[in-house]
């Protein structure tokens, strides 16, 4: 997997600015519009709600990160365009973890990543590894 690794998040002040680095050259969002203070970015990270999350690096450097909610989505961000990695972070993902079970309206019993619609390389990679669309969300 070209030498990734992928060490659980833990609220450490080493995380916590790990990831606020991260956020900062984020170049496609869903969640957020602006760039929160730090201060909101730690507390988020101290009660993350995810049900795992994981730093990324490659060769020790930070690459990005990668997370799974309690509804099964995985979100995927790194610090570079790169199809390559966006497909050995989903083949980890998905050999490396189970969904939990679907809870009908709820949870799918699948893993689903949300994509920006500008993130071309994540998109390039779920086409190349026969990613199924299943929904297309619009903002209100």
């Amino acid at each position: 997997m070209k030498n990734l690794q992928f060490a659980k998040v833990i609220p450490t002040d080493s995380d916590i600015n790990d990831l606020y680095t991260l956020l900062k050259k984020r170049k496609h969002s869903i969640s957020h519009a602006e760039m929160p203070e730090y201060n909101q970015h730690a507390e988020f990270v101290s009660n993350h709600p995810y049900q795992k999350w994981w730093i990324v690096r490659k060769e020790n450097e930070l690459m990005g990160s990668v997370y799974i909610t309690n509804e099964n989505a995985v979100g995927i961000n790194l610090s570079c365009d790169n199809t390559d990695f966006f497909k050995d972070i989903i083949s980890w993902v998905t050999s490396e973890n189970t969904p939990l079970p679907p809870i009908p309206s709820v949870r799918p019993s699948f893993f689903y990543i949300n994509v920006a619609p500008t993130n071309n390389s994540l998109i390039n990679a779920i086409d190349q590894m026969n990613g199924e669309v299943t929904q297309v969300s619009y903002k209100i």
